[in-house]
């Protein structure tokens, strides 16, 4: 387990381009405040890259009382409101980022600490709230399968576009290719082409793979709830619903809705008959 050190964890490998050498952690620990209370924010918010936690678990780590450490949030939120100090890291890991979306953001954190820019895998969540807190706009969303956790340029509800295709492909058909359910998508959610529809479909225990070679074989579905009604020429994504897994935070409230860590699905065969949420 990836544990922080009393600032902000282990040093980085290689700071790279890093403003001073900064890694992303500690810029983000500076303008905070640079004190205890930084730190409880920091882990609170995930700013420290381990991906947040709860308002009590932060305050306890740090010897205080949980609606200690909710005043100190309010504390510092307040203090940061309608400022935009100036972080080149941040700047420059959201900037970075673009180049790798969409994809996997176990991948994604995986290169923000190869490259130098942060002291351990950041985990994409925390930048979020990082830009949000810091006067920037999130350029991409986390969007959490039932066993992936995928990053989209669009806001929106892509993933449930991609699964709903893949749906009505194979109801219609029995058996679909990753090329037949592109095929249904608007132009908007191709965006991440071939491979972001099969991490989607991989990622929904919904779909069953007849092969190991998920290149050629065809992807199965089974146990969702259909209308019985095949829609050719139906676009799918013309429905409305809500954003998936946004991570967000909300200063007013202070309350804090992360998402969970799912682990990356293991190669081969995946099975499961769930329904998904529509």
């Amino acid at each position: 387990m990836l544990k922080a050190s009393p600032t902000t964890g282990p040093s980085p490998k290689d700071p790279g381009d890093s403003a001073a050498g900064l890694p992303l952690e500690s810029e983000l620990f500076a303008v905070l405040g640079g004190d205890t209370k930084a730190r409880i924010v920091a882990r609170y918010l995930g700013l420290d890259g381990l991906g947040g936690t709860t308002m009590y678990s932060a305050g306890h780590e740090f010897g205080v009382s949980g609606e200690r450490a909710r005043q100190i949030l309010s504390e510092v939120a307040k203090r940061l409101y309608g400022s935009r100090p100036f972080t080149p890291v941040l700047d420059r890991t959201i900037s970075f980022l673009g180049q790798y979306i969409p994809g996997r953001a176990e991948e994604i954190e995986g290169k923000l600490f190869s490259e130098g820019l942060s002291a351990v895998p950041f985990r994409l969540e925390g930048l979020i709230r990082a830009a949000e807190l810091l006067g920037r706009t999130p350029p991409f969303s986390v969007i959490p399968t039932k066993s992936l956790r995928l990053v989209y340029r669009r806001p929106g509800p892509v993933i449930k576009n991609i699964v709903r295709a893949g749906q009505r492909t194979i109801g219609h058909r029995g058996a679909a290719t990753i090329g037949d359910v592109l095929v249904r998508l608007r132009d908007a959610d191709q965006e991440g082409g071939p491979e972001f529809v099969e991490d989607v479909l991989s990622g929904e225990e919904d779909f069953h793979w007849t092969g190991p070679d998920r290149a050629v074989v065809l992807v199965i579905f089974r146990g969702a709830e259909s209308d019985g009604q095949a829609h050719p020429e139906d676009p799918v994504g013309s429905q409305s619903g809500p954003h998936c897994g946004l991570a967000s935070w909300d200063c007013q409230g202070l309350s804090h809705a992360g998402l969970p860590g799912a682990p990356r699905s293991a190669a081969g065969t995946l099975s499961a008959n769930s329904r998904v949420a529509g």
